[in-house]
C-alpha cells in the first residue's frame, strides 16, 4: 500500500469510528452511514447552493461521508477539526478529525468541509482534484 493510500485509509478509518461512535453515545440503534462520491458536476448540483467550497472545478471529485448520530450544536461548530475537540462520546480522544483535516489539506493536497445539521446528523465533504492521483502515481 502506498504511503497516499494509508492516509486515505486513516481518513477514512477515522470518519467511520466518530459516526459509529456518535450513534453508540446517543443510543441510536439504527445508524446510518452513507458514503457518496461524486464528480464535480453531480457535486455542484446536490450541493452547490451549501457554498462549502470557494471554487468547484471540473476536474475536482468529492466524497461525502453522511450519518444519522444527532449533529452538533451549532455553537462547536466551528471546532470541530481543531485538536483536541470531542462531543457527546465515551472514549473520545479529539485526535480524529483534527487527523481528517491535516491528512487531507496538507498531505492529500484536498480540502475538507464540515455540513452540520443539528438534532439530525452531520456529513463530511472532502475535495480532490482528479489530476492528483495521476500527479502521484496512482493511486494503488
Amino acid at each position: 500500500m502506498t504511503n497516499r493510500a494509508v492516509l486515505f485509509r486513516t481518513v477514512m478509518d477515522n470518519i467511520v469510528v466518530n459516526a459509529i461512535q456518535a450513534c453508540e453515545s446517543r443510543n441510536i440503534d439504527e445508524g446510518l452511514f452513507v458514503i457518496e462520491l461524486l464528480p464535480s458536476s453531480h457535486y455542484e448540483t446536490r450541493y452547490g447552493k451549501l457554498e462549502l467550497f470557494d471554487t468547484i472545478t471540473a476536474k475536482d471529485v468529492f466524497m461525502v461521508c453522511r450519518d444519522n448520530a444527532g449533529g452538533l450544536p451549532k455553537t462547536l461548530e466551528s471546532q470541530f477539526f481543531d485538536f483536541g475537540f470531542t462531543h457527546d462520546k465515551e472514549g473520545g480522544t479529539g485526535i480524529g478529525t483534527a487527523e481528517i483535516r491535516d491528512c487531507v489539506q496538507a498531505k492529500l493536497d484536498g480540502q475538507v468541509a464540515l455540513e452540520n445539521h443539528e438534532g439530525q446528523g452531520l456529513a463530511i465533504h472532502l475535495r480532490f482534484s482528479q489530476d492528483l492521483t495521476r500527479s502521484h502515481g496512482g493511486a494503488s
